[in-house]
């Protein structure tokens, strides 16, 4: 599954070998970092602009997901590294990933964070990637957000929280907003 993502924005699998009782991972290790949920939780507090940073840099991580068949299926803030100083973040955790098509998904083959899951997840036999990839996000921003202390993109981050999957915007329309 890894190494449909060869990108800057996602943790990279360098080998990988298999085991009577499994597989052996050799996985990038960026030096200086620390998870999202740290890094929000430990700052005082984050400025606008790094906030901005932050939604673009994983909107284009979810999008690079999404277009190469990859569904992370538990993406939250201790799944996302911000390496220091440079502020870059990685999405990490591929444990639960699956490769898709556009074709629905079912939901009681999820096996990501229940907390934060799209709520289609739990309301239906079957979901789009689409839409949940957009939900996802949408948390992890309306995290950065409160801890931004900002009212700048509350209504994109509305619509990506949407219970209706319909009315979200796609991660296409979702680059635009947040320009």
């Amino acid at each position: 599954m890894m190494l449909r993502l060869r990108t800057s924005c996602a943790i990279q699998l360098h080998d990988w070998m298999e085991t009577s009782t499994g597989y052996i991972l050799v996985l990038e290790h960026p030096e200086g970092c620390k998870t999202l949920h740290c890094y929000l939780e430990n700052s005082l507090s984050v400025d606008k602009v790094t906030a901005l940073q932050f939604m673009r840099q994983l909107l284009n991580a979810a999008r690079h997901c999404f277009s190469h068949g990859v569904f992370h299926r538990d993406l939250h803030l201790t799944n996302v590294l911000v390496t220091e100083p440079s502020a870059d973040l990685k999405v990490i955790d591929f444990g639960c990933a699956l490769a898709f098509d556009n074709e629905s998904l079912d939901s009681r083959k999820y096996h990501g964070n229940a907390i934060i899951c799209p709520p289609e997840i739990k309301d239906h036999d079957a979901f789009l990637a689409g839409p949940a990839y957009v939900w996802c996000p949408g948390a992890i921003f309306k995290e950065i957000i409160k801890a931004c202390e900002t009212n700048a993109y509350r209504s994109t981050i509305r619509r990506c929280l949407s219970h209706d999957p319909a009315d979200r915007p796609t991660l296409d329309e979702l680059e635009s907003r947040l320009r």
